[in-house]
């Protein structure tokens, strides 16, 4: 089976699935903390329905390119589905997940190779040595969903 997503060269789920046991049990043994980062393009069927499914995969294309270049190699980024990417840092805060996080989405917003302008949503968490990875990854995946819903939210202004 392949290991990587075609469209972006990032890994993709599957491979995710078997290397996050290893790395979690790895991390454990060596008191090493993970922390995850649960990003998705905003409005991406918007995108495809918009300008077509070609610039959708230039979009996929772009964001991978943005995370890629924004994390260590010591570091794992894949593609989860869709519009959607996981990354996890190795021996990471959450508050340093939460600086690359926002690294990645500026590099997003600046790049100009798209003609367009593409936001995205992120969540981050911290997995202790030991702790159940699936359950950090729901929680930083939740912390995505708060933000994109923050985004859509009408602004509350006091008068």
């Amino acid at each position: 089976m392949a290991r990587r997503d075609t469209l972006t060269n990032l890994f993709n789920r599957a491979h995710f699935n078997e290397w996050i046991q290893r790395q979690t049990k790895h991390a454990a043994l060596c008191k090493i903390p993970l922390s995850f980062i649960m990003i998705d393009v905003d409005d991406f069927k918007k995108i495809n329905d918009s300008f077509g499914h070609i610039t959708g995969d230039e979009v996929l294309k772009t964001v991978a390119r943005c995370i890629a270049s924004s994390i260590r190699s010591s570091d794992f980024a894949a593609r989860y589905g869709g519009d959607e990417f996981i990354v996890v840092l190795h021996d990471a805060s959450e508050k340093q997940a939460e600086q690359i996080a926002q690294r990645i989405r500026e590099k997003v917003a600046v790049s100009k190779e798209l003609g367009l302008n593409v936001d995205i949503s992120y969540g981050v968490a911290e997995l202790e040595p030991g702790a159940d990875h699936l359950k950090v990854l729901q929680k930083a995946d939740e912390a995505m969903y708060r933000m994109k819903k923050a985004k859509k939210a009408p602004l509350d202004i006091q008068g």
